[in-house]
């Protein structure tokens, strides 16, 4: 099934040089591409210096860019993170499902993502002002081991109820498109299949 125009692809990486060089090939044009720094391991200066140092390069690449409040370490109030991250360009905030009202100390400029991994946790994200929340994970991938994953009849409960706000993850590759797209979803968010999605060919 080919793509609709525009398709939201949120990709959670590591590294913004090698998701950079990624995209600079891409293929696939109709994607409307956020890239989310997670960073396990370092501090959210680091990801600061990360952002100031590759955010031209994603801007002239036509990117949105953002980064995840809570993957690293935390060697600075979440607000003042968020202010600095703001001035560097970033407009996109992931926070984990763990945290009650983790947007309370962002600014409305900010698209606010959230983490969940069932619909209670849709209803109360999306009832308190999240833009977007993944959920996850839809089919079996390695970073659950044994899960069977929600299935798409969940996946297809929570767009018909947040259509245009539930971004699917979890097992989430091209090959699935079709599947996916039966449900209603208008994007995806993945980690390890953002490189097969930039350069899936919307004509399958």
């Amino acid at each position: 099934m080919a793509l609709r125009s525009p398709i939201l692809l949120l990709w959670m990486v590591e590294s913004l040089a090698a998701a950079t060089r990624i995209l600079s090939a891409r293929r696939n044009r109709q994607l409307r591409v956020v890239v989310i720094l997670r960073a396990p391991g370092r501090t959210r200066a680091q990801l600061l210096d990360a952002i100031g140092l590759h955010g031209p390069a994603l801007d002239a690449l036509d990117v949105e860019f953002g980064v995840n409040s809570a993957d690293h370490e935390v060697d600075m109030p979440l607000e003042l993170f968020v202010e600095q991250a703001l001035s560097a360009g970033a407009r996109w905030i992931q926070v984990p499902e763990r945290e009650t009202e983790p947007w309370s100390a962002l600014k409305a400029s900010v698209h606010v993502i959230r983490s969940c991994h069932d619909l209670t946790g849709l209803d109360e994200a999306l009832s308190k002002g999240a833009s977007f929340c993944t959920l996850s994970p839809i089919f079996p991938t390695p970073s659950k081991s044994g899960h069977l994953g929600l299935g798409v009849d969940a996946l297809f409960e929570a767009t018909s109820k947040y259509p245009g706000r539930v971004l699917p993850l979890g097992g989430v590759s091209p090959s699935r498109w079709g599947l996916l797209a039966s449900t209603g979803v208008n994007g995806v968010a993945t980690i390890r299949h953002g490189a097969d999605w930039l350069a899936f060919d919307d004509a399958l």
